[in-house]
This record gives C-alpha cells, sequence and structure tokens, in this order.
C-alpha cells in the first residue's frame, strides 16, 4: 500500500488502519463472506506523517551527544589552592550527575569509547518529590582535560555532530510536554541549538522569560508531527521525555491512500501486540492486538485482568521444540504488558529459538499448549 506522502506499508490483508472513516482492513468487499469495511482510494489514514530516518552512531554523532549534554548538565573545573606541606594542591574534577539513568550511562559508554573512565556513584537520595540521582566522575588530570577537548566548539560541525548535540542537550536541559523546549542561561548554547534546528529545517521560537537569569526556552514548533521528528531524526536517551501518550493525532501529512496492490509472494508476519492494542508505526496508527480477545475467551477481563493475569503454557519450551519447523500459527501474549511472569519457561522457550533457525524475539505455535496455568501479578 502507498500512501500520498510517499509512504510505502507491507500489511496483510486483514491488518486495521485508523482511517478519517474509522477502523478499515486491508482489502474486503462489498457483499458476500468478505464484506467488510476496507480501505478505498477515498481513505486518508490518521497518523504523525512518514517517519525521519534515525542517526547513525558515529564517532561524530556521539562527540555532538557529549558536548550537549556536559555543557548542559556537567561539571568540568580544575582548581589550584594552598596545601600543608606542599607548594600548590592542584584539583581536577568532571562529574555528571542525572536522575535519568539512560542518559547517564549513554554518556559513560560515550565517555569509555574515548578512553576517558568515570566511576558511577549516588549523588542524591529520593526525598519526598525529588528523585534518586546517580553521577559519574573522573579526577585525573588527563581525563579532565580530554572531557575539555570533547566539548569544544567545532569550528565546522558535521551533519552527525549536529543531531547528537541536540540529543545531549535535549536529555540534560529539554523538555516535552505539549511542544518542545529546550532552556538554558548561556547564549552560545542557545544560538548553537538555533543553528543546529535551523540546519535540519525545524520552525521554532526563542522565548525570552525576562529573568535576571537570563533564561531563554527555544520552543520547536509544528505541533506532534514535527516533535516526533525531532525524537527521530535526533535520537535522545530519555525515554520519559519521547512519550506521545494521549496526545491528539493532529497532522497535515499526505496520508491518503494512493494505491494498494498484492505482492505477488509470501511473506512471514508477525503479530506486534501492545498494551493498548494501537500504535503508530511508520507514522500511521495501526490496530493488531489479538492478547485481550484471548483474555475474554478464557472468561478473563479484558481491561483490568488484562493488567495483572498472564495465561503461562508451562510445557511450552517442549512444544516448541517440537513443532518448530511448523511454518503457521501465533503468539498470544503481550510484551508490554505491565506485569511480571513468576518461571523461567519464557526463558527456556527463547533459549530453544536458536535451534529452529528463527529469531529468538517471536514464537509460533501451531495448536494451544496445555496444560495452562494463571498467575496474579500486581502491576
Amino acid at each position: 500500500m502507498t500512501l500520498q506522502d510517499g509512504t510505502a506499508l507491507v500489511a496483510s490483508a486483514d491488518h486495521r488502519f485508523l482511517t478519517d472513516r474509522g477502523w478499515k482492513h486491508v482489502t474486503g468487499a462489498e457483499q458476500g463472506a468478505l464484506r467488510r469495511p476496507h480501505l478505498t482510494m477515498a481513505n486518508r489514514l490518521i497518523g504523525t506523517g512518514r517517519f525521519a530516518a534515525t542517526p547513525d552512531d558515529s564517532v561524530e554523532y556521539r562527540r555532538g551527544y557529549l558536548c550537549g549534554m556536559i555543557r548542559g548538565d556537567g561539571h568540568v573545573g580544575s582548581y589550584s589552592y594552598e596545601r600543608a606541606g606542599r607548594s600548590r594542591g592542584d584539583v581536577h574534577r568532571f562529574r555528571l550527575a542525572l536522575a535519568d539513568l539512560e542518559a547517564l550511562r549513554r554518556a559513560r559508554t560515550y565517555l569509555w569509547d574515548f578512553e576517558i573512565s568515570t566511576q558511577e556513584f549516588a549523588f542524591h537520595a529520593a526525598a519526598g518529590a525529588q528523585r534518586a540521582m546517580r553521577a559519574i566522575r573522573a579526577s585525573a588530570r588527563f581525563q579532565v582535560e580530554a572531557v575539555r577537548e570533547l566539548v569544544r566548539w567545532p569550528r565546522w560541525p558535521s551533519e552527525d555532530w549536529s543531531k547528537g548535540f541536540l540529543a545531549g542537550i535535549f536529555d540534560a536541559e529539554g523538555s516535552f510536554g505539549q511542544v518542545i523546549r529546550i532552556a538554558n542561561t548561556d547564549d552560545e548554547i542557545i544560538d548553537r541549538v538555533c543553528l543546529c534546528l535551523r540546519r535540519f529545517g525545524f520552525s521554532f521560537v526563542v522565548e525570552d522569560r525576562a529573568l535576571e537569569n537570563r533564561l531563554r526556552c527555544v520552543r520547536i514548533t509544528g505541533g506532534l508531527s514535527e516533535s516526533l521528528r525531532f525524537m527521530l531524526a535526533v535520537d535522545p536517551a530519555i525515554e520519559r521525555k519521547r512519550s506521545i501518550e494521549g496526545r491528539a493525532l493532529k497532522c497535515r501529512a499526505r496520508l491518503g491512500v494512493e494505491s494498494i496492490e498484492p505482492l505477488g509472494m509470501e511473506l512471514p508476519l508477525y503479530d506486534i501486540t501492545t498494551g493498548t492494542g494501537d500504535f503508530v508505526a511508520d507514522g500511521v496508527v495501526s490496530h493488531n492486538c489479538f492478547a485481550r480477545p484471548t483474555h475474554t475467551y478464557l472468561g478473563l477481563n479484558a481491561a483490568e485482568d488484562f493488567e495483572r493475569e498472564i495465561v503461562v503454557k508451562v510445557n511450552a519450551p517442549e512444544r516448541l521444540r517440537a513443532s518448530s519447523h511448523v511454518p503457521r500459527g501465533s503468539m498470544s501474549t503481550s510484551r508490554w504488558a505491565p506485569t511480571r511472569i513468576p518461571t523461567s519457561g519464557s526463558r527456556v522457550a527463547t533459549s530453544s529459538c536458536p535451534t529452529s533457525g528463527r529469531p529468538s524475539g517471536t514464537r509460533r505455535t501451531p495448536a494451544p499448549c496445555s496444560p495452562s496455568r494463571r498467575w496474579s501479578c500486581a502491576t
């Protein structure tokens, strides 16, 4: 299926997409056994628009990320003071403290790639509304000098460096409520943010809060589609800042259906089950979850029970090994269900997959495995 913006989608005839006239299957008929709502050339899909390409994990990208992160949230300093018994005391310090471990661990990994080793430690305990913080540090002179060199402004920043810098400064100083904002009191950092955004065609506004500390905010305009393009194009590390859950899909992207054609071949299909049943893929809203109907079939509630109950096929490893050659079937659990399975069966089932030549992230079962066992799990 091809959309007006050039997006090409490959899906089964039974797959459903959200359109301007509700959920519709890819193909169907006006009458007979195949009568059902289906896509036509008059339909427009609902979504965020075509996804942007993610950045390459290059040396320049990592250098740019560290520059944005450390300039935004880090501390680099060298001091000299009088010490008893010594002519002079020199102290060198690098420290980066964050509440979000994704960004901290990414920064530490990138520093290690530049042969800068750091120590991780507890920086601040959780108290009231304040979250716990952890930090990394280095105190050797050559390490601190290497950090200074990494965060030096490049004379001619590359495209990869610019993407990395935007990701790093967003992780350090950015927020995503209804819009993306990056705030700082350093005029040079704000100017660099604007330069990088302009390079990739983002529209933005610089907001001056008229505060004594000269805090300014760069706000990206264009709604959800531009916010999502930013997230995909620069790839920040902090997951909580990337969530679009609960946001209205208002997009001017050209998502009208232009053509629907058979591939003329058979391809393996994979069922993706999510906690909500709906997800955004290639910029359009899809529905492909049958874990909830399975719960209903077993006499469970598709809402609360889906969040608290998981049906485990206790003989799944044996059935999987015995039937790994069978090419048809499906799986009926959701990888995003917020529960924990108190059994090692899932690990055994995963470990048995490599012998069948199939990806270990999928499982195909020709017939229901029995017996089954049900556990209640606290959310």
